[in-house]
């Protein structure tokens, strides 16, 4: 019988460890997200490829229905003999499996506590782009699990609350209005019939560590001042996915977010204003989807009325006007006006001020 050596055995295990060692926080974050399933894979693997290894087991016969395709398919009996071959097939098929399901890994509402901690951390440590690019793509995610939106959230919450309730309860004023009892909600039953229904809720998870989870998260990404100046900086179009989200808190973050691109000359929002194409109109602008910024901010005024995106762009010529941004800046306004063909792509609040003074007058 052969043996494994203890060298092979300690050298993968080095291996493992050093490929662990090298990865982000990011990417070790999804390794934990799927540990179930790469546990999963791994224990048939590992007996397989210990089977073959230790006790020279032969593979199973190739089947006839693939014909001719079995002499391609056959191992050769030369050494290493055909068991520790079959051992390395499957120890490779191990690896592609494994990459495979480490890719596919997206968080659960089981793992938002775990991924808010982490990003918590990142933000602390001030790896601001590492915390972008781990929650970026899971924000609807964590939108719908604050909201308690999540398809076991809602089966859960439906079951808790099924049955009639008193009129003038929250319970009552949360669920859908309409003329009439809802007998989906079971409204218009017993509440004998219905306490069978609602102890069906045990059994459902509930994910209130995900709510609580994601909510932390969201004042997170809403409220810190540090982050909010590297969005602004370095990532101003991550700022557009968070001012997507239909959650409590958005529209704050945009006024603050709005905010901080006026009054940064060198931001993202200016940029775009200066490679924007002006309409064939006397007054307006044409709105490419290029221009990220732009373009979701103002092109759909539903997003601009959702958002009050007016509110950040007022204040702050306001607070110009008043001198409060910048000293003699009303002087500066009421001189020559030659200064706007000139610097009108270069500052958007006298762009604004000229723009409505024009169709004003």
């Amino acid at each position: 019988m052969k043996h494994l050596t203890l060298d092979g055995f300690l050298t993968v295990l080095a291996l493992l460890a050093a490929l662990y060692a090298v990865l982000s926080p990011v990417q070790r974050i999804r390794l934990s997200m799927s540990w179930r399933s790469q546990l999963i894979l791994a224990v048939p693997a590992s007996i397989a490829i210990l089977a073959f290894e230790l006790f020279d087991l032969n593979p199973p016969a190739c089947p006839s229905t693939l014909g001719g395709m079995c002499r391609y398919l056959e191992l050769g009996a030369a050494d290493p003999g055909v068991p520790r071959k079959f051992a390395f097939l499957i120890a490779f098929a191990w690896l592609i499996g494994s990459v495979y399901i480490h890719r596919a890994a997206r968080p659960t509402l089981r793992s938002l506590p775990e991924l808010t901690q982490l990003a918590t951390s990142l933000v602390d440590e001030e790896q601001y782009d590492d915390a972008i690019r781990l929650v970026e793509p899971h924000l609807e995610l964590i939108a719908v699990a604050s909201r308690r939106r999540a398809k076991i959230q809602l089966a859960h919450d439906r079951l808790k609350d099924f049955g009639p309730v008193d009129p003038q309860s929250f319970a009552a004023f949360s669920r859908p209005r309409g003329p009439g009892p809802h007998p989906y909600r079971g409204e218009n039953l017993p509440d004998w019939a219905a306490r069978p229904v609602r102890a069906l809720a045990t059994f459902v998870p509930a994910h209130k560590r995900a709510k609580e989870a994601a909510s932390d998260m969201l004042q997170l990404l809403f409220h810190s001042n540090r982050l909010l100046d590297h969005i602004v900086d370095r990532r101003p179009h991550f700022g557009v996915a968070l001012a997507r989200l239909d959650v409590y808190g958005s529209t704050e973050f945009v006024e603050r977010y709005l905010t901080r691109l006026i009054a940064t000359p060198a931001s993202a929002l200016y940029q775009e204003l200066a490679g924007n194409e002006i309409s064939e109109s006397p007054i307006g602008y044409q709105l490419p989807e290029r221009n990220r910024l732009l373009h979701y901010l103002f092109s759909n005024p539903e997003n601009a009325e959702r958002l009050s995106v007016w509110k950040p762009i007022g204040d702050y010529v306001k607070r110009l006007l008043a001198g409060d941004e910048r000293q003699g800046y009303w002087s500066h306004l009421n001189g020559d006006p030659g200064w706007f063909e000139r610097e009108r792509t270069s500052d958007y609040s006298a762009t604004i001020w000229v723009r409505g003074w024009r169709q004003s007058g």
